[in-house]
């Protein structure tokens, strides 16, 4: 429970800069990611003249099995058209040390998976994540989220 404290703690203060836009960090039900737990966020871009940076805010526990995390990630943008990637996350190193920030059991990690990116239109983008790690669950993953700020160099 404390770590979680911790956690919506820093995202509060996080959320307290000016660059950041759009922050939203979702609990997963009982530490356990299924296939069918699809996330959606709604980001609201007004400028099409400015870069972004795009971060996935993870929290995980340390029985998680793996060192990275897949994810599916559909991007619909303000017209309808939508693009599908897949991306990699490393959690830990080859000898198994997380990376994550945290004492005990829980790691929060917030890696940048898009940079300086300019989107071509303004309105509201829906971002749906879902786990792609070839497992119907995955234990030890507690929470998962999205930041977008905008780019300041």
């Amino acid at each position: 429970m404390k770590y979680f404290l911790l956690f919506i703690i820093s995202s509060i203060l996080i959320s307290c800069s000016s660059d950041i836009i759009y922050e939203e960090n979702k609990a997963i039900p009982e530490g356990v990611w299924s296939v069918d737990n699809k996330l959606d966020f709604v980001v609201d871009i007004q400028s099409t003249d400015e870069a972004y940076n795009l971060f996935l805010n993870l929290r995980n526990g340390t029985e998680y099995a793996y060192s990275n995390l897949y994810i599916f990630m559909e991007t619909v943008y303000p017209n309808g058209r939508s693009e599908l990637d897949t991306l990699q996350f490393l959690l830990a190193d080859k000898e198994g040390k997380w990376y994550g920030e945290g004492l005990g059991d829980i790691k929060s990690s917030s890696v940048m998976f898009r940079y300086k990116l300019l989107f071509p239109m303004t309105g509201e983008y829906q971002i749906k994540m879902e786990q792609a790690m070839r497992k119907e669950v995955l234990p030890g993953i507690w929470d998962v989220g999205l930041r977008v700020e905008k780019s300041t160099e």
